[in-house]
């Protein structure tokens, strides 16, 4: 995800302000500025513990460490509240906080759909 026009530490506040609900399960996997302001960057969501709420399972029902559907729809949330000038980028469309909505999508196949808010672990 590609966030810009907001600062390093409103990032790190949505991330320690969600890691109260997944009693810091919830860790940077990538962060990192983009620009030399500092007002751009590449985020990306991981849990610690692939057992643990907040984790995303596989199609297959694999644990893995990447953070849910639930996990990125509430930082994302989290970011718009404390910094409503954000905007942010995530699977190639362009949210600000008055576009922003919580899309789910099939991460399945055609003959055997499982949607995205189905594989994360102890959400929904």
């Amino acid at each position: 995800m590609i966030v810009s026009n907001t600062s390093k530490r409103t990032i790190e506040a949505a991330l320690n302000t969600l890691n109260k609900d997944y009693k810091g399960n919830i860790c940077f996997n990538r962060f990192e500025a983009l620009n030399s302001n500092r007002t751009r960057f590449a985020v990306t969501l991981r849990v610690k513990d692939s057992h643990k709420r907040g984790a995303k399972l596989g199609y297959s029902g694999r644990h893995t460490v990447a953070a849910g559907w639930y996990v990125w729809g509430k930082f994302i949330d989290l970011l718009f509240d404390l910094c409503p000038e954000t905007k942010i980028r995530i699977r190639g469309k362009a949210y600000d906080a008055g576009s922003w909505y919580w899309e789910d999508w099939n991460e399945g196949s055609y003959i055997s759909p499982v949607y995205a808010s189905e594989l994360s672990l102890g959400d929904g």
